[in-house]
């Protein structure tokens, strides 16, 4: 049973979850407006590849810090629904199914929080998540994180520590983004399929021979 690994942002959706969670939030009244002035500065270093990923994670969710876990849970699967159903691009749709029915074992591998994550990942149909891990303190919501972050190199380590507990390989696995981030991981595995490429990934792609893929948006 094959991997097919997949990225969440830009690649299963037309969107930025943790963006959109943000921007959700203000509307929600759960965040102060504010928070939408600082996003754009920390999206721009993950662009540049020169973020502070727990910086990013302590900002979109610190909004939460405190929360009962099962109110933070309520709050995105509501947002799941809402905001990510609409954006899935219909090519993923089908390439999830695709694998799913050749027995390959699927996986959402994201460096964004895995409190929405997961929703995200169950609305697709999808089991298996590696994502962000934060911790819980008292039955509530922290923003501290545990472990690797599964961001750039942290990926790799991150899937390499699944395969190990799973017993199994990166024999034949497939793995699908858009982002220059995720060269670490598009290297490493059987068949990197760069997937709606930034233009970073897209000249790197041209120059190791990688097959591309651009799904189309999402109708209006």
């Amino acid at each position: 049973m094959p991997l097919a690994l997949f990225d969440l942002d830009e690649t299963l959706i037309h969107g930025d979850s943790a963006t959109m969670w943000l921007r959700h939030s203000v509307a929600k009244g759960w965040a102060p407006a504010t928070a939408l002035d600082r996003e754009e500065q920390l999206m721009q270093d993950y662009r540049t590849g020169t973020l502070d990923m727990k910086a990013y994670i302590r900002h979109c969710a610190g909004h939460l810090e405190g929360l009962p876990m099962d109110e933070v849970a309520r709050r995105a699967h509501e947002f799941a629904e809402e905001c990510i159903r609409p954006i899935v691009y219909p090519q993923a749709w089908e390439r999830l199914r695709w694998h799913e029915e050749s027995g390959d074992t699927v996986i959402i591998i994201s460096a964004t929080s895995d409190f929405l994550v997961r929703p995200i990942a169950a609305m697709l149909g999808v089991d298996n998540v590696i994502a962000i891990r934060l911790a819980e303190d008292a039955g509530c919501f922290t923003t501290q994180t545990v472990g690797t972050l599964s961001f750039r190199e942290g990926k790799v380590t991150r899937l390499h520590d699944w395969i190990m507990t799973e017993r199994r390989s990166l024999s034949g696995s497939i793995f699908y983004s858009d982002s220059h981030n995720d060269m670490p991981l598009l290297d490493a595995v059987d068949v990197p399929i760069p997937t709606n490429p930034d233009d970073a990934l897209r000249r790197y792609a041209r120059h190791r021979g990688w097959r591309v893929l651009d799904w189309k948006r999402v109708a209006a």
